[in-house]
């Protein structure tokens, strides 16, 4: 479900159930039963009660989009932030609203890269080596990792107090954005590489060796976002700062 349609279907819970709105409708929908089970001449009254409760329910939605929208948005917002394990969808969602377009096509990029993956893992037009198999889905995790990070580290850097903590968490953010676009990279240009080889018949296995330390190389590099966070951390302290 997009995100649009999350705010648009919390604001039309809270204009069904408001009373201005219910109560009309049920007027006009007891009467409306009543003419069609017996004839009553109560049609009128199934009407009015019908186009009232209309009437109210787009006052209310006009108000409320303009009202409630920016706070549904952001409890939205918030509740991607914390979900630790966010799905792509989540993420693509909470970097759109983070008004972080080029970050939102890496989102892109690792859904496509990871569709490609996953198809070479079923052998599904080209056979991802075993050997590979393993640190090709590291690095895709760990793609996926860090802009999960990029997002934490935005909602951080709301809260920081001080003018130098919220610039290193922007170069840290910055640096992780960075690094997440050229793991994806590699990931695109490895699949590219394996799907080529997958076409000739005289693939040398000597390949598969150049390619797994490519790999290494950026898996290495993805994986020490933790330790650059525990630096960040440190550097952040008041002890650290003092010296």
């Amino acid at each position: 479900m997009s995100l649009r349609s999350r705010i648009t279907r919390r604001i039309w819970k809270r204009i069904v159930g408001h009373p201005t709105v219910l109560l009309p409708a049920l007027v006009g929908g007891v009467a409306l039963s009543m003419f069609l089970s017996t004839r009553a001449p109560v049609l009128p009254t199934a009407f009015v009660g019908l186009l009232a409760a209309l009437a109210v329910a787009g006052w209310r939605h006009a108000r409320y989009s303009a009202v409630f929208g920016a706070q549904e948005e952001e409890k939205i917002r918030t509740q991607l932030r914390e979900t630790g394990r966010a799905t792509l969808t989540d993420l693509r969602q909470t970097l759109q609203l983070d008004r972080n377009p080029e970050a939102v096509k890496d989102v892109d990029r690792i859904e496509q890269f990871s569709d490609r993956l996953d198809r070479g893992r079923a052998g599904e037009g080209f056979v991802i080596p075993p050997e590979l198999e393993p640190t090709l889905v590291g690095l895709r995790d760990a793609c996926v990792d860090m802009l999960r990070k990029v997002v934490r580290l935005g909602g951080v850097a709301q809260d920081l107090s001080t003018p130098d903590a919220k610039d290193q968490v922007a170069r840290m953010t910055a640096n992780l954005l960075v690094d997440a676009r050229e793991a994806t990279d590699q990931l695109g240009r490895t699949l590219d590489q394996l799907q080529l080889r997958a076409l000739r018949d005289d693939a040398a296995e000597s390949e598969l060796a150049d390619i797994r330390h490519e790999l290494d190389a950026q898996l290495n590099v993805a994986r020490s976002v933790d330790t650059r966070l525990e630096d960040l951390e440190r550097s952040l302290a008041p002890g650290q700062r003092e010296r």
